[in-house]
């Protein structure tokens, strides 16, 4: 009786193990299963998944957020998740409908929608142009949906994906929950450098591409003079461009800050006949390589374009 007890014993324990190890292998290593949507997200997905498995990139290269479409195997990606991560709709306009034929399954976690999410009202201007052409038309659309840009708000986003991963994975809850520890080091840590890096450039008037900067301006008491076009996609017309030259001239613009996509000629016809000096700034991590490190050397990036345009010289 005894012998047949320990065998009986010894048969769960082998069921047990062989159950958890074909959770974990599948998770790890079978069809996608956590999509993020741009790469800023990807990444602190990637870093709270840690060595458990890779999420899925949707948007990729310089794409914007506000204007990618879906490639095939993005497509699939997504009809295979069990979770998708992305900013919302106020960001993302190409995944609403996408995602609306998603299975009923299938987690969506728009982080714009978390409640501890810090949000900043977009400013309407830019000439005669309508910043709301360049985002969707959504109960969001007056706010500015570049979240990430906080670190605050990256925090939060982070916590987030490691409660909807540690239920979705019971698994390698304890992974999800460790690897989100340290990365919430991390973030207050670089949250900190960030903090006194940018401390000097207080006041420094400049010239962004598009009104989406405000959540790191806030963060760090940056305050832009204004922005070139109202809709990312589209640079600005003629009449902008006189706009913009008077504008540098008049409130002295030190700098003006175009983006990885952001045309060489348009930034000479913007700095034509005053003393700016141009920048690039890459808010989207379009020129990175994807993953958990993504995050921090965006942050960086910004950081470092600021400090080489807006530092005084001497």
């Amino acid at each position: 009786m005894a012998d047949m007890l320990r065998y009986n014993m010894a048969c769960l324990l082998a069921i047990t193990a062989l159950t958890a190890f074909l959770v974990t292998d599948s998770f790890a290593q079978g069809t996608p299963l956590v999509v993020a949507s741009i790469k800023p997200v990807h990444s602190l997905a990637a870093a709270v998944m840690g060595e458990v498995a890779r999420p899925t990139l949707l948007v990729t290269g310089g794409s914007s957020g506000h204007s990618a479409t879906l490639r095939p195997s993005a497509v699939r990606a997504l009809q295979r998740a069990r979770i998708v991560f992305w900013i919302g709709p106020a960001l993302e306009t190409f995944l609403e409908r996408p995602l609306r034929a998603l299975p009923a399954s299938t987690r969506v976690v728009a982080m714009a929608s978390l409640p501890s999410v810090t949000h900043l009202p977009a400013e309407v201007g830019g000439s005669q142009e309508n910043h709301q052409a360049g985002h969707a038309q959504t109960p969001h659309a007056q706010m500015d949906p570049h979240i990430w840009l906080d670190v605050g708000n990256a925090l939060v986003m982070a916590a987030a994906m490691v409660r909807e991963l540690a239920a979705l994975d019971p698994v390698n809850a304890p992974r999800y929950r460790a690897n989100g520890g340290n990365l919430a080091m991390r973030l207050k840590a670089l949250d900190a450098e960030l903090r006194r890096r940018m401390t000097p450039l207080a006041g420094r008037p400049y010239l962004v591409f598009h009104d989406g900067y405000r959540h790191f301006e806030r963060r760090y008491g940056l305050k832009s003079a204004g922005f070139m076009t109202a809709t990312p996609q589209h640079g600005p017309g003629a009449r902008r461009l006189q706009e913009l030259r008077a504008s540098i001239r008049l409130l002295k613009v030190a700098c003006v800050f175009g983006e990885p996509r952001t045309s060489p000629r348009l930034m000479a016809a913007i700095l034509e006949g005053t003393n700016a000096r141009a920048e690039t700034l890459d808010p989207l991590g379009a020129l990175l390589h994807p993953g958990g490190e993504l995050y921090f050397r965006l942050m960086r990036g910004m950081a470092s374009g600021l400090e080489a345009c807006l530092t005084p010289a001497g």
